[in-house]
């Protein structure tokens, strides 16, 4: 965990020589030390992740509660959209088609680009991505809660996974997830297009430390949130 790595640095350097902050100089000192190790350990990191369509974001909300709060990285990524850098790199590689009559950036002409064409999706995420995963830390380090809950299709492929204490991954059969897509106004072809681009279903099942399978309705799913805080995250909070 990379919060471990954090606590080693911070005592090691207290106790070199040099510094001011050196245990073997008082106690004062030592409980500096002390205090630096629990900011470490000062917010629980849960990630939610999956497919298109598994139902992972209507997951994460389920889990939120008194001393959890959640971060949407698709809501926090097309807030990014409107940075007048990130615009400008947008229009240099997918030209001012992708805007709007306001301006704005077409979420739908940008798709229809991205994810029928594996290079340009690559290039989309070096825009956004290390803005994103910068503003999701940004917003954790200031949390005030004791559960951070990171809601992100993409969490696996960012280093931001490996500060996660608890990964949960929910999964859907295919013809479920296009089901609930096109309920919600994305045609069959374009959810199995996105569904293409994303990490196969074992790759959740190998990398995650739980995995929810969410092929049947909401209650069950209620019901599977409430036993994984209980079993998964409160032990946590309480030790």
């Amino acid at each position: 965990m990379l919060y471990i790595e954090r606590c080693y640095i911070l005592i090691t350097e207290a106790m070199a020589p040099d510094n001011d902050k050196n245990p073997q100089k008082g106690c004062g000192a030592c409980y500096e030390v002390l205090r630096g190790v629990t900011r470490c350990y000062g917010v629980l990191r849960v990630g939610v992740t999956g497919r298109a369509g598994s139902g992972k974001s209507t997951f994460a909300r389920m889990l939120v509660r008194d001393r959890a709060s959640i971060l949407d990285a698709d809501k926090i990524a097309w807030k990014l959209y409107s940075n007048p850098t990130v615009r400008k790199n947008l229009a240099e590689t997918f030209g001012r088609k992708i805007f709007n009559k306001e301006g704005a950036v077409d979420r739908k002409s940008l798709g229809e680009i991205v994810f029928t064409n594996p290079e340009k999706l690559k290039r989309l995420n070096a825009i956004i991505h290390p803005l994103l995963v910068g503003e999701l830390k940004h917003r954790i380090t200031r949390s005030s809660q004791k559960v951070v809950i990171i809601d992100a299709a993409l969490l696996l492929d960012w280093p931001l996974a490996r500060e996660c204490d608890l990964l949960i991954a929910v999964l859907a059969q295919e013809d479920i997830s296009v089901a609930r897509l096109t309920k919600k106004g994305t045609s069959p072809n374009r959810t199995r297009a996105i569904l293409a681009t994303q990490r196969p279903e074992q790759g959740f099942r190998t990398l995650c430390h739980v995995v929810v399978e969410n092929n049947k309705d909401l209650s069950e799913l209620k019901l599977k949130a409430d036993k994984i805080w209980q079993e998964r995250i409160k032990p946590l909070l309480d030790t």
